[in-house]
């Protein structure tokens, strides 16, 4: 599996305004009202469940970093190129969120650098020794021993997937 790994850029710093020159007053114009559409409903009926249609009916309050970032400085993105976690719903072409924050626990997926190769697996800890698995029957699970070299950039937090339109 390959990844590609994209940094979070930091957020800006607030810069001092210079104070402005009055402006020349502008002549009246009439405001013309136009009539708001109506919301659509708050939830709709699916065959599974509720859909919840909140933040969709303003795409310009949407804003899914809000969503899916806890930790700005330290959440970088990676696009999947491989098949190991289809099981979990990771295919190629994910864009995974990663959060370095977040202490890796059993059971989490994570970003894992082992002898310098970049992966994506679920880390199962059982006795003080780390295992890394697949989530695709036909990949084996990795365990880690002594002397091997692991890295774990972070917790995958979110995968965003593509259903139709645009993929990179």
């Amino acid at each position: 599996m390959t990844a590609t790994v994209h940094q979070f850029p930091e957020p800006k710093k607030p810069t001092r305004r210079k104070p402005r020159t009055p402006r020349k007053p502008r002549p009246e114009v009439e405001e013309i009202q136009t009539p708001e559409p109506a919301p659509p409903p708050r939830a709709a009926r699916a065959e599974y469940g509720t859909v919840e249609v909140r933040d969709a009916i303003n795409p310009n309050r949407l804003d899914l970093n809000r969503h899916l970032i806890r930790n700005p400085a330290q959440t970088f993105y990676v696009r999947v190129g491989g098949d190991s976690m289809k099981c979990a719903g990771i295919v190629a072409g994910s864009l995974l969120v990663v959060d370095r924050a977040i202490d890796a626990e059993s059971g989490d997926i994570v970003v894992a650098l082992v002898n310098g190769e970049l992966c994506v697996r679920r880390m199962e800890v059982e006795g003080g020794r780390i295992r890394l698995t697949p989530d695709n029957e036909e990949y084996q699970p990795l365990g880690i021993l002594e002397g091997m070299g692991l890295e774990i950039w972070g917790c995958v937090t979110h995968s965003i997937r593509t259903h139709k339109g645009v993929s990179n």
